[in-house]
């Protein structure tokens, strides 16, 4: 009897709606709600676990947008989904605080921060939603900073890890329990293209160590630079090839925008340890 070449996959694909002017790879592209809905079903059909989304673009460099703002684009999708009955999770990609509290009355699972975790009032508040998951993510700065001085070789990796240490610690405090707490190293926030590469091997042992983690590697700039690929939308190679690797490795989110190659990889894998689905 031939042995499983891996043990299945049970990393879960976050796909991604922007419904922003001016996020990296897909901005403006949803922008019209009958396009951003289309969108949301594909992602859907081809596969997604949870759909993330998102209407303030955290890109370097990019402006802060008001709550009104965001919301407005924010609050007919939200509403849309749950009168349809489609049966994934939803996640709020927001770092203000305003937002996850409407969004967690309206009922999504997850709360996607980039700032991760910098306002202990609200997380107290949101921790009594019982079915409500936080990913808590580290950013060096802001975006419209966090370029200018990005962390860097292995003392960046001990930062990341201590701001794991201390915002589990402080998600614990205000009321979230173990299994509702996902840790996001945040690549390309603030990071070194070196540091990008460095945190994808150190991702197998801050596993290990018991983090859920959550990660975006999807069309990232750094990819590009290293590459020479400008164009982010065909940046979906190196993506794929890195974001098979964390789930490899045992990460528990990735946040992707082509939902459907991710999928395909995770069934070929998963056909070699003995799992037979149809791809």
């Amino acid at each position: 009897m031939t042995e499983a070449l891996f043990q299945p996959i049970r990393t879960k694909i976050m796909g991604v709606l922007n419904v922003t002017p001016d996020s990296f790879s897909d901005g403006g592209k949803f922008l019209d709600a009958g396009k951003a809905w289309a969108h949301l079903e594909s992602l859907v059909q081809a596969g997604a676990d949870i759909i993330d989304i998102g209407a303030e673009s955290t890109r370097p460099g990019a402006l802060s947008v008001s709550s009104d703002d965001e919301w407005a684009k924010l609050k007919p999708i939200l509403e849309r989904f749950y009168r349809s009955g489609l049966k994934v999770r939803t996640s709020l990609d927001s770092r203000k605080p305003d937002l996850m509290l409407k969004a967690a009355d309206l009922g999504v699972n997850y709360i996607n921060d980039v700032e991760g975790a910098r306002h202990p009032d609200t997380l107290k508040r949101l921790s009594k939603f019982s079915g409500l998951s936080y990913i808590c993510m580290h950013m060096q700065g802001e975006p419209q900073t966090m370029q200018k001085t990005p962390l860097g070789g292995v003392q960046g990796l001990l930062t990341i890890d201590k701001f794991f240490a201390d915002k589990k610690q402080l998600l614990a405090e205000c009321g979230f329990e173990d299994q509702r707490i996902y840790m996001d190293p945040g690549f390309g926030f603030g990071k070194t293209d070196e540091l990008n590469a460095k945190i994808i091997a150190a991702s197998a042992g801050w596993v290990s160590k018991g983090y859920k983690l959550a990660v975006g590697l999807s069309r990232k700039s750094f990819f590009g630079r290293i590459l020479g690929i400008t164009d982010a939308n065909v940046r979906d190679a190196p993506s794929k090839m890195c974001e098979l690797t964390t789930a490899l490795m045992g990460v528990a989110i990735i946040r992707t925008h082509n939902v459907g190659l991710l999928k395909t990889l995770f069934n070929l894998v998963d056909d070699g340890a003995g799992n037979s689905r149809t791809i």
